[in-house]
């Protein structure tokens, strides 16, 4: 986990713009979250969905879950 942390902490501190996309794998994501759990307002539980977004923000090698967006796609499983 201390990898994941350390590279997105490397990428905000060198990123240009104000929105940066961060992909991963469920497990990697989670534990991210799990990371920084102190400073979250949305909090991490099980069942996180495939393609779930995390909006995060960041500030002084902080990260902070904002919201966890998961989509519903099961209308197109029909």
């Amino acid at each position: 986990m201390q990898r994941i942390v350390r590279t997105l902490t490397d990428v905000m501190e060198n990123a240009e713009g104000q929105n940066i996309l961060a992909v991963s794998h469920g497990a990697a994501c989670a534990n991210f979250i799990r990371s920084f759990e102190d400073y979250n307002i949305a909090h991490y539980k099980r069942g996180i969905k495939n393609c779930a977004i995390f909006k995060c923000s960041y500030d002084n090698g902080i990260f902070s879950c904002r919201e966890i967006i998961n989509h519903d796609f099961s209308e197109f499983m029909q």
